[in-house]
């Protein structure tokens, strides 16, 4: 394509400039691969905060939604958001003219959590992708995550949007099987995080004694009982022992987050942890690593990683750093068992700081052996991941409308 500004609009659509790393890491691969393999396509991004995707991504941006509301409008927010939800139809449908094609990069749009309703993103994702095929443009989900979701309404939502796409892609073979079963549809393929298409920074740093720890605002799973303030506390208790543990071999500790909301909850850990009686004094560092980039800068030449968050592992990955995940879903078990790292691959809800730091060492010590693996399974990855995604922009994007 040529290197004007005169090519088919893109849309880009997603739940953008809300302070999730790993959402924001999408877009920034996803960006990345455009600018440079088709600089002739004009971006436009719908997103839930289009002034950080001006501020961040340098691409113009508008609001998903008409309104946004807060849980402390009660019954008046109730009415102001059914509003909204009705105005989002027109607007929606004016924010779209114009837009060739609607690309959703990445992302968990498919997925189940309890913070997911009906009527929030999968009415948004639902309403801009109908929108964009009324208008006479296409629609491409790439490399989406998703689950069967309990909901009958975002079962409907889910299921329609991706028959009406022209194009739909998973980041993990357990999304597609989710979504087969979900829609009866089993077209799509299978493809990696957009998230590992980012360049890995060059650093060449080497912290000997230095452990990285992601750790999040983990509530228990949707279908958890026991889910709430309960399992935080579980949570937080684990990665303090864990974390002390690490402190009295005369590590230094760095905690990461890969959402801005986990940053208080990180400084808990981190104090708690710190504590002179039982640290000899250690303190743990909390980073202000607030992109992905920055996150992967923190884990180069790390001795080791712990990660909770599927977006702490794939930048530990990346760096190619012996590596347990005590992950929240099944596809972080899948994603260790690729690298080669399946037996590092905990469950958040029954991992104990003495297990935790046996993985650890058990992990760190076949170091060298895993190198290898880990590496071989970065770069097929890697290329699994451009070729999907220059077949996709060759066979959707460059056409323009339909």
């Amino acid at each position: 394509m040529s290197a004007s500004v005169s090519g088919p609009t893109v849309g880009i659509f997603g739940y953008f400039g809300n302070g999730n790393l790993g959402n924001e890491g999408s877009l920034a691969a996803f960006l990345a691969f455009v600018r440079r393999e088709h600089p002739g396509l004009r971006l436009f991004c719908i997103a839930a905060d289009p002034e950080a995707v001006r501020r961040d991504h340098g691409i113009p941006a508008a609001r998903m939604m008409a309104y946004r509301g807060t849980s402390s409008e009660g019954r008046l927010g109730t009415v102001k958001k059914i509003g909204g939800r009705l105005v989002d139809l027109p607007r929606t449908f004016i924010l779209l003219r114009g837009v060739d094609v609607l690309v959703v990069p990445g992302t968990g749009v498919l997925e189940k959590t309890p913070a997911v309703k009906p009527w929030g993103m999968p009415y948004w994702l639902f309403l801009a992708t109908l929108m964009c095929r009324l208008r006479g443009g296409k629609v491409a989900l790439v490399c989406v995550g998703a689950d069967p979701p309990r909901s009958r309404a975002t079962r409907w939502l889910y299921r329609t949007t991706v028959s009406l796409s022209d194009h739909c892609s998973y980041r993990d073979p357990e999304s597609r099987e989710a979504m087969a079963v979900v829609s009866g549809d089993v077209r799509g393929e299978a493809s990696h995080d957009l998230a590992f298409s980012l360049p890995a920074p060059t650093c060449g740093h080497a912290y000997r004694g230095r452990v990285v720890v992601g750790v999040m605002r983990y509530e228990g799973a949707p279908d958890d009982p026991g889910r709430g303030p309960e399992r935080v506390r579980d949570y937080v208790s684990t990665m303090v022992g864990f974390i002390r543990q690490v402190l009295a071999t005369g590590r230094e500790v760095v905690v990461v987050v890969g959402d801005e909301a986990d940053r208080p909850l990180a400084a808990e850990i981190a104090r708690s942890a710190s504590d002179a009686s039982s640290s000899g004094g250690r303190q743990v560092r909390v980073s202000p690593a607030a992109s992905l980039d920055a996150i992967m800068r923190e884990m180069d030449g790390a001795d080791l990683v712990v990660a909770t968050r599927f977006h702490h592992l794939v930048c530990s990955l990346k760096m190619l750093r012996p590596t347990v995940s005590i992950g929240y879903a099944v596809k972080s078990e899948h994603l260790m068992t690729r690298f080669g790292l399946g037996d590092y691959a905990l469950r958040i809800e029954q991992v104990a700081p003495p297990e935790l730091w046996r993985a650890c060492l058990e992990v760190e010590a076949r170091g060298d052996e895993l190198e290898p693996v880990m590496k071989d399974a970065l770069e097929q990855v890697v290329r699994d991941l451009e070729r999907h995604l220059r077949e996709l922009t060759l066979g959707e994007l460059s056409r323009g409308r339909a």
